[in-house]
């Protein structure tokens, strides 16, 4: 999942309702801004926890 660290404008959102607390970060990697990218940003891997 990538969130950007930025307010925006735009149409289409992540849904609220979604639980994130149902899966586990097993890897992230964080950018700053700079020429090919206008801001700063983190990827983030994520596996589904078993139930």
């Amino acid at each position: 999942m990538t969130q950007i660290h930025a307010q925006v404008e735009g149409d289409t959102y992540f849904p609220e309702e979604f639980d994130l607390s149902r899966f586990e970060t097993v890897a992230s990697k964080s950018y700053t801004r700079d020429e090919k990218n206008d801001y700063d940003f983190t990827i983030e891997y994520r596996d589904r926890k078993e139930v």
